[in-house]
């Protein structure tokens, strides 16, 4: 399994997340909510899978 680490940020709301690429064996089709703003900020249809990480906030405060 190949990882891959990069700073995203939501194109709604400016929120900071650490996103983590994983490839899997097989092709999904999904997407992620912001976790801030709740609107859509990420899809794929990929083997190349993201996991997010809220890391900063809008206003600018880190995750607890």
């Amino acid at each position: 399994m190949t990882t891959t680490m990069t700073i995203f940020k939501c194109p709604h709301c400016s929120a900071e997340y650490e996103m983590i690429m994983t490839h899997i064996s097989f092709r999904q089709l999904s997407y992620a909510n912001c976790q801030v703003c709740w609107k859509p900020m990420y899809s794929w249809a990929s083997t190349r899978v993201p996991r997010f990480t809220l890391l900063v906030q809008p206003d600018n405060t880190s995750r607890p």
